[in-house]
């Protein structure tokens, strides 16, 4: 959970489940059936191969979710989760307590919008020491940029769309920190500089859908 104390052990895992009806078969389930889910937190002591779950939170279904390490001795580690409902929830992580406490929750669709709010796909976090940020890529082929403040608010600075269909996954380049990559069923891998609202790139030479992606943190061209 964080760069000091990465041996300690603990983990989260999030689950999705579609809610099919009694006798209804996973085909037969309607695109508009309820998906739920849950956060775990885990505890595996090395020492013994001993494995705690520690809390379980019901929640909607989870798409993804990552860790921002804490940053001084200050403050704690907070676990970012998007889900089905087109929703960001952040929690500290109370290390004394061993527990996640849900701090905000944050949903993508538009106040003024009256279209569903699309499935939050996948999240990266960015901190450059000073200021906090969140990248969220979306159902629709929609990323969208906020900042975590200091007082715990979520902020949107911006919302686009860049994809054709699903904008599976999305990630901060660690070296440059103005790029922004993500990847869609649309076969394209892009880098977006947020400082021009540009594209610096596509590329479709794999001619697949992208799912996944991670700037390497200590290989630059990585």
């Amino acid at each position: 959970l964080t760069h000091d104390d990465a041996a300690t052990g603990f983990f989260a895992c999030g689950t999705y489940q579609l809610v099919q009806e009694e006798g209804e078969s996973a085909a037969e389930t309607s695109g508009k059936r309820p998906r739920k889910g849950r956060v775990y937190l885990y505890q595996f002591e090395e020492e013994n191969s001993r494995l705690e779950r520690l809390q379980c939170i019901e929640t909607s279904a989870i798409l993804d979710m990552k860790w921002l390490p804490a940053w001084s001795s200050e403050c704690n580690p907070y676990l970012a989760t998007v889900n089905s409902l087109g929703q960001l929830e952040i929690y500290e992580f109370l290390q004394d307590a061993k527990q996640l406490h849900r701090r905000m929750c944050f949903s993508l669709a538009e106040q003024e919008s009256q279209e569903e709010a699309p499935l939050a796909l996948a999240l990266d976090w960015q901190h450059d020491g000073k200021h906090i940020r969140l990248a969220i890529s979306d159902s629709k082929g929609g990323l969208n940029l906020l900042r975590y403040s200091s007082q715990g608010e979520i902020i949107r600075e911006r919302s686009w769309l860049s994809h054709g269909f699903e904008a599976w996954t999305c990630a901060f380049d660690r070296w440059s920190p103005h790029l922004l990559y993500s990847g869609g069923d649309d076969m394209l891998l892009m880098a977006h500089d947020l400082r021009t609202e540009q594209r610096a790139w596509t590329n479709r030479a794999h001619m697949a859908g992208v799912t996944c992606l991670l700037s390497h943190p200590r290989h630059e061209n990585h």
